[in-house]
């Protein structure tokens, strides 16, 4: 059942008769508001977490390594808000098949698994299960999350050789407005009802999880700032924090939100499925909210690098990966996919942890840290407190 923890604003929690009855109490410093109470009727005994790097948590606490060698270059992190809820939870089963960098095409045949599968880098281990109902975040890494602020914010070029910033935009743009991506959400998500009802019948839900918007685009107090970027990933065109760069992502976020959410009115029984909205919670907490772009400000939600620029030996080591060094920044050069990018460096590091550590943050940057996550969950715990469950009270706090 739900356990009370010093860091949620729980006004109560009551356990009688198998129901479940949960009071949310105003957050601290909040004035005090009638809270709501709802009842759950059946402890939920198994979920599932799916979906991208977002919902793996990359860069969020601390690395969980289980399963097969696929399993642990999802990079599945113990503060991503999946796992946060089932602190929360404490259900009997919860199955976490998040995986960093996976498209609608890979979660399709990667993250509904019933058995394990192989060889490698795709050997899996975490299963679907049979889930009363599944959480998920999916379709950044279908436009080009990675590429957008690599390139855009960072000048790293490894992903999109031979492309401008306005370049990497405009193809998510046009991602976004593609049919391809309407057809790729309502597919997976389709997968997971069909799933669902067979497993446990038409009670079960699928809620999608959205996007944050990552800057505070009106402020111009950050416009000539730069997000600090390691010398040793070769840096160039640099972006800077214009009001118009943070508009142009924060747009892009706002139109995946949007997308998404005619994609779920699109699929096969929309009443199964919650759209979970959290951009609000980021309000104050975006980058460019204070005048300098700090990775260690625990006020901004986002991560981003924190390392020494003239690290050498991080240079040395990349540069001696062939396939890292023989790249260069022009149209006729392959780029690096996501999952090479994990592998070459992985073969490379062998056991050295801090040569790994290089490809966590090179795609962590953009992520939610531990505090974002946390923001993400008690959004999502209510969310399906609601879903489940029927509001029966009002509990005024003091």
């Amino acid at each position: 059942m739900f356990s009370l923890k010093a860091t949620k604003p729980l006004l109560s929690v009551l356990f009688c008769c198998n129901q479940l009855y949960v009071a949310f109490a105003a957050p601290s410093g909040d004035i005090a508001q009638p809270a709501d109470t709802f009842v759950l009727d059946k402890i939920p005994t198994e979920w599932t977490a799916m979906g991208d790097s977002y919902a793996s948590g990359i860069g969020s606490g601390n690395w969980v390594k289980t399963g097969g060698i696929g399993d642990e270059f999802c990079f599945r992190f113990d503060e991503a808000y999946g796992p946060l809820l089932e602190s929360a939870l404490e259900s009997p089963t919860f199955n976490y098949v998040a995986c960093a960098g996976e498209t609608f095409d890979k979660i399709l045949k990667n993250q509904f698994l019933d058995k394990a599968i192989g060889p490698f880098y795709d050997k899996r281990k975490a299963l679907w299960g049979k889930p009363q109902f599944v959480t998920i975040s999916l379709g950044g890494n279908d436009i080009g999350f990675k590429e957008l602020v690599t390139r855009c914010v960072y000048g790293i070029w490894y992903f999109t050789p031979g492309k401008t910033c306005d370049d990497v935009i405009k193809s998510s743009q046009d991602k976004i407005a593609s049919p391809d991506f309407q057809k790729g959400f309502i597919e997976v998500i389709n997968t997971a009802i069909a799933k669902g009802n067979e497993a446990v019948g038409s009670t079960f839900k699928v809620f999608v999880v959205g996007y944050a918007q990552f800057f505070n685009e009106q402020t111009p107090q950050c416009n000539g700032a730069q997000l600090l970027t390691p010398a040793y990933l070769n840096p160039h065109k640099h972006g800077t924090l214009t009001i118009e760069l943070r508009q142009a992502l924060n747009k892009l976020a706002r139109d995946l939100n949007t997308a998404i959410q005619t994609g779920i009115a699109g699929v096969s029984n929309p009443a199964q499925v919650v759209y979970v909205d959290y951009d609000q919670a980021f309000e104050t907490h975006r980058f460019c909210d204070r005048p300098e772009p700090n990775p260690d400000d625990p006020d901004t939600w986002f991560l981003t690098y924190k390392v020494n620029q003239n690290d050498l030996a991080s240079g040395q080591f990349l540069n001696s990966i062939p396939r890292i060094r023989d790249l260069t920044d022009d149209p006729s050069s392959v780029p690096l996919t996501e999952e090479e990018f994990f592998q070459v460096i992985s073969d490379a590091a062998g056991d050295n942890g801090d040569q790994l550590q290089l490809g966590i943050d090179t795609v962590s940057v953009f992520h939610p840290k531990p505090a974002g996550h946390q923001a993400i969950e008690d959004i999502l715990e209510k969310a399906v407190g609601r879903a489940y469950g029927a509001t029966v009270a009002s509990v005024r706090t003091y």
